[in-house]
């Protein structure tokens, strides 16, 4: 074996990659894929945390203890042991400044290579439309690091436009499948679950709506809607429960008990306003047979066609209230929820993200070699 032949060595020694993300959150879509990568194989790559960010506060004295947190943050940071790539974690605007302070900083204080990872839902518009000061940032950040992975194909291509000599590639959300064993058991009803966030852009006023012009369905036992998530919309949610019976609303549920859910039911319904790329919900939704009900929105429609889930326009009650009806009417749910189970173990599970990212990092070490 010789010193300029990285694939052997990574064979022999694991190389560290050190995630810089918002950990720690746990219904936020960066931070529970962050928690995957502890459940990837160690053999050829071990992946390490280093939490960073301002975390959702209620208050200005816990939003001030936030802010001031984050010079901390970057500190501890030069306690770790230098890495053999430095992979960042990045949104737009405000989050995109705080990962530049990591893609520039470290990438000269260790010399390492960097990876960018842009989850941000207007991510794309962020990179098309800014100028002055935070285009020469941008230029700087993306001059600097050495690949960057875009969870949709409309951010890649924004990215891939504005920066032509980029190195861009998608890599969108997996799940372990092993987690999911949906139940095949049907009587008849059809049981949707939305699984979300309960704030505006998640398209909770679109689906109490739906819900009442569907109100026949559910009254009569044809259709039961289960909704677990946390927010300032619970309010809105609780009272859609308290007026109908075949509506359950669960409140914040864990991991174990998200998955039971998922699992038990037949349409995954998410009428979301704007996403990054494919939500991590509606993959999971999939992973456990469900059919799918969600919108046109930033890379969705690369993952979902008529074979497998209904597109509506977001902000739209009543087309989501027609498909729906139509989940309910028709024949095909279970078929659908086969095909997307099947699709999932194709695609989408930690097994090939693992292979994904070792396949990025493999380019970058040689690049470097």
């Amino acid at each position: 074996m010789t010193d300029t032949d990285p694939q052997q060595k990574a064979a022999a020694t694991p190389r560290t990659v050190l995630h810089i993300g918002p950990s720690g959150h746990p219904t936020g879509g960066v931070s529970r894929y962050l928690g995957q990568l502890s459940r990837l194989p160690t053999d050829r790559t071990r992946h390490h945390i280093h939490g960073k960010g301002i975390p959702k506060r209620n208050d200005f004295t816990d939003y001030l203890v936030a802010i001031l947190s984050i010079p901390y943050q970057y500190v501890s940071c030069l306690a770790k042991s230098e890495p053999d790539i430095l992979h960042v974690h990045t949104s737009q605007s405000r989050g995109f400044l705080l990962s530049a302070a990591y893609v520039l900083g470290f990438s000269r204080y260790w010399d390492v290579p960097v990876v960018l990872h842009a989850h941000g839902s207007q991510f794309a518009r962020f990179v098309e439309r800014s100028d002055g000061m935070m285009k020469r940032l941008q230029d700087e950040v993306f001059d600097t690091v050495a690949y960057t992975i875009a969870v949709s194909e409309d951010t890649a291509d924004a990215i891939s436009e504005s920066f032509p000599d980029q190195n861009v590639v998608v890599l969108r959300h997996c799940v372990e499948i092993d987690d999911y064993e949906p139940v095949a058991e049907r009587n008849g009803e059809v049981r949707f679950l939305f699984l979300s966030n309960l704030i505006k852009r998640k398209g909770v006023a679109e689906l109490a709506a739906a819900v009442e012009t569907l109100s026949d369905y559910f009254e009569s036992g044809r259709a039961t809607l289960t909704i677990a998530g946390k927010g300032p919309l619970s309010d809105v949610v609780h009272t859609l429960s308290e007026s109908y019976d075949a509506v359950e609303y669960r409140g914040f549920v864990t991991e174990d008990e998200k998955r039971s859910l998922i699992n038990e039911k037949d349409v995954f319904v998410l009428p979301t306003r704007s996403e990054a790329g494919v939500p991590i919900a509606i993959v999971e939704g999939m992973a456990g047979a469900n059919a799918i009900i969600t919108t046109t929105v930033s890379g969705i429609p690369e993952l979902l066609d008529e074979n497998n889930g209904i597109l509506i326009p977001p902000k739209d009650s009543q087309s989501l209230a027609d498909a729906m009806a139509a989940m309910i009417e028709g024949t095909w749910v279970e078929e659908m929820g086969e095909e997307n189970h099947r699709l999932v173990k194709r695609r989408y599970t930690t097994k090939i993200l693992a292979e994904r990212l070792d396949g990025i990092y493999l380019k970058i070490e040689r690049t470097a070699d």
